[in-house]
């Protein structure tokens, strides 16, 4: 995977925050897609990479701070 991932400078990043947040928040299901082998058209909004996204709404467009997206997670899932 690392071979991917050097290709854009923030996934490395994000894969890891992705980790994190799975263990954290185990009630929501991760998904990460892979631009190098994803084949499926992605959303309009998808307009910057990483983009987080929860029930179709954007989240976080690049990488927050791990104490950023957990705190907004936090407001969004109560």
């Amino acid at each position: 995977m690392a071979d991917r991932t050097r290709h854009y400078a923030n996934c490395s990043e994000a894969l890891r925050l992705a980790e994190v947040a799975a263990v954290r928040y185990p009630c929501v299901t991760m998904q990460v897609v892979d631009l190098d082998t994803e084949q499926t058209p992605l959303p309009e909004f998808i307009v910057a990479v990483p983009t987080y996204v929860l029930e179709g709404r954007v989240l976080w467009l690049g990488n927050p701070s791990s104490e950023e997206l957990f705190a907004r997670l936090g407001e969004v899932l109560g």
